[in-house]
C-alpha cells in the first residue's frame, strides 16, 4: 500500500452527465452527446460462481458438523473446509472491488475528457426494501454492488475534480425522453408510446436522470415525468433519437494454454 500523490485534476468544462447504475450494465452514462453502456456481467458471473461453490462447501460443512458429537473438538477436515469457504469469499470480494474501481475510473476519466463537471446518479439506497421477485432474483439483488460502485465513483470523481450528486430516480426508466409519457419497458429496450423511438432502457434511465437534475437546478420543481410540455428536446440535442449506445466490456486479458502454446486475447469495446 502506498499513498496516491497524484494532484487533483481541474474540470475541463461545466457539463452534466447522468448515470443509471444497473446489474447487467453496471453503468449507463449519458453526457449530453451519447449513451455509453458499461457491462457488469463479469461481476454477476463471478458472484454466481461463488454462490454455487459456497453451497457445495456449506453442504459438506453441515455433514461434518452433524456427525460430530457435542463437546468434541472439530476435525481438521472441517477446519479446512471452513478456511476454504473464507478464502473463496475473500478472493471474490477482492476481484469485484478491483473491477469496480477500474470501471469507475474509466467512467470518470471519460467524462472528464468530455468536459463534464457534475455527475448525477440515481439513488438505489432502499431498493432491497421495495422489491421482492423470489429467491433467485433476490439473490442477484442482494449481490448487486451498486453501493460499492457509487463509493468508487465518488472517490474517482474527487481525483478528477468532478462532483457526484445522488438524486431520486423514480420512473426514470419508464418515462419517454421525447414525449414525457410513461410506459414500463419489456425486456432490455424501451419503445416510446408514440412508436417512433426505440432505445436501451438503461440509456433512457441515464438520459432522464440527467434531465431531472437539470430541471431541479433550473428551479422547475419536481414535476418531472408528469407534464409532457417540459423542454425535453434541448436535453437531447446532439444525440440521434434511435441510438443504441456503445457497449464497453471489461478490459480483461485471458491466457489459454493448449499443447504448450499460449494464446492471449483481450475483450475490446463493441457496438
Amino acid at each position: 500500500m502506498y499513498v496516491d500523490t497524484r494532484p487533483v485534476q481541474t474540470p475541463l468544462g461545466d457539463g452534466v452527465a447522468g448515470i443509471d447504475i444497473g446489474e447487467a450494465r453496471i453503468a449507463a452514462v449519458y453526457d449530453g452527446q451519447g449513451v455509453h453502456l458499461h457491462s457488469g456481467r463479469l461481476i454477476r458471473a463471478r458472484n454466481h460462481y461463488a454462490n454455487k461453490h459456497q453451497a457445495k462447501l456449506d453442504a459438506r460443512i453441515a455433514r461434518k458438523k452433524n456427525g460430530r458429537p457435542p463437546g468434541q473438538r472439530s476435525s481438521k477436515r472441517l477446519r479446512r473446509l471452513q478456511r476454504a469457504r473464507r478464502t473463496l469469499r475473500d478472493r471474490i470480494k477482492r476481484q469485484n472491488r478491483d473491477q469496480l474501481r477500474k470501471q469507475a475510473r474509466q467512467v470518470v476519466s471519460t467524462l472528464h475528457e468530455s468536459r463534464v463537471q457534475t455527475i448525477a446518479v440515481g439513488d438505489l439506497g432502499d431498493i432491497r426494501n421495495r422489491i421482492d421477485y423470489g429467491l433467485r432474483a433476490n439473490q442477484k439483488l442482494h449481490a448487486w454492488m451498486f453501493g460499492q460502485f457509487l463509493t468508487e465513483l465518488k472517490a474517482q470523481g474527487r481525483k478528477f475534480g468532478l462532483k457526484v450528486i445522488v438524486i431520486d430516480e423514480a420512473f426514470t426508466s419508464q418515462t419517454c425522453p421525447w414525449t414525457g409519457q410513461r410506459r414500463k419497458p419489456r425486456g432490455r429496450h424501451f419503445v416510446s408510446p408514440c412508436g417512433q423511438h426505440r432505445m436501451d432502457r438503461d440509456g433512457v434511465g441515464a438520459v432522464n436522470i440527467r434531465a431531472k437534475y437539470l430541471e431541479i437546478q433550473a428551479g422547475r420543481g419536481t414535476a418531472y415525468g408528469r407534464t409532457p410540455s417540459l423542454p425535453w428536446t434541448p436535453v437531447l440535442v446532439g444525440m440521434a433519437p434511435t441510438t443504441w449506445g456503445q457497449r464497453f466490456r471489461p478490459q480483461v486479458s485471458h491466457a489459454q494454454s493448449k499443447r504448450g502454446a499460449v494464446y492471449k486475447t483481450a475483450r475490446i469495446p463493441g457496438l
